[in-house]
Parts: C-alpha cells; structure tokens; sequence
C-alpha cells in the first residue's frame, strides 16, 4: 500500500512540474502591440528568430519577424510569435493554433 502511494505521489510531483515549465501559458499572457523585449521577459527567448533575410518561406503582409519556440526541453510545447513591422507583436500561435491576444 505504501508503495502504491508513493507511485501517485510521483506522478502527481512529475505532471505538476512539467505543468508549471509548460509554454502555452506563457503564450497566452502576451498581447497584441508588445515589443520584443517585453515578449522575451514573459516568454523567454526563442528557440529559433525568423527574418525576411534568414527564411524565404511565404511571409503575412506587415510581418518582419517572427520568433519561433521549439519543443525543447520536451514537453513543453511548441509556438511562434510574429512581430510587424514596427517590432510589435502581430499574431500569436501555440501548439499550431492561433491564439488571439488582447489588445
């Protein structure tokens, strides 16, 4: 029996750290217009900054960049932020759905 408890007492230690390293929710506190500072603040950094320069896939009319984050360390998620042209965030993506922030 005291083994039994001790194995739920790990699963629930072990998804309730991997829940509080997760990045959607850190996604989901961003706003439209942020600047990449504040972005890099509640997000952290990329894993990967796209630039019209770097990446010559099919870009939104007004995006000049676009910071993408990779599943890494695994099980954290993946998302992207895009930034207009004024450095500001445009659209926001988390687990390949968009995701429509405040304004």
């Amino acid at each position: 029996m005291k083994s039994l408890l001790s194995f739920v007492l790990l699963i629930i230690l072990v998804c309730g750290c991997s829940q509080k390293d997760s990045l959607d929710p850190k996604l989901r506190k961003l706003w439209l217009g942020m600047s990449k500072q504040q972005v890099e603040v509640a997000a952290g950094a990329p894993t990967h900054l796209l630039t019209h320069t770097n990446y010559e896939g099919t870009w939104t009319i007004g995006t000049s960049e676009m910071w993408k984050y990779d599943d890494i360390p695994p099980g954290i998620g993946h998302g992207a932020v895009y930034f207009n042209d004024g450095g500001k965030v445009q659209y926001v993506y988390s687990q390949g759905k968009r995701i429509t922030p405040p304004e």
